[in-house]
């Protein structure tokens, strides 16, 4: 209830209809509802199956890991939305490589996983006898 003084074009907050909060009706307020869980696995999961299904040599476009999602998961209408920040995300953390294109136009290809090296173990000296 912000109340607009027109001569100084300040507002003012008008008390008068602000909701109180008193001890009785704070146990009343709503409290926040439990996440339900979603309908299919995280983005980079479905991503990761989608590439993999399509098995192409010079990498999957955006529009192709699309289709392949909505036909075999139930993603809502802004599945496109997520798609994007996923393949996006995936690119900078190194689980996905871009092939072609600028910004999420182009190709993607699953990064191949890099081996930890191994380190040498020294041979134990023989002590002296």
């Amino acid at each position: 209830a912000v109340v607009s003084t027109q001569s100084t074009g300040n507002f003012r907050y008008d008390s008068a209809k602000r909701p109180s909060v008193t001890i009785k009706n704070y146990n009343k307020m709503p409290t926040k509802v439990a996440k339900k869980p979603s309908d299919h696995p995280m983005y980079k999961e479905m991503i990761a199956a989608a590439i993999k299904a399509l098995a192409n040599k010079s990498g999957s476009s955006k529009q192709a890991i699309s289709k392949y999602i909505s036909a075999n998961y139930k993603v809502g209408d802004r599945h496109d939305a997520h798609l994007k920040g996923a393949l996006l995300r995936g690119i900078a953390s190194g689980a996905l490589v871009k092939k072609s294109g600028v910004g999420c136009s182009g190709s993607f290809k699953l990064a191949k996983p890099v081996a930890a090296p191994k380190q040498k173990v020294a041979p134990k000296k023989k002590a002296a006898a």
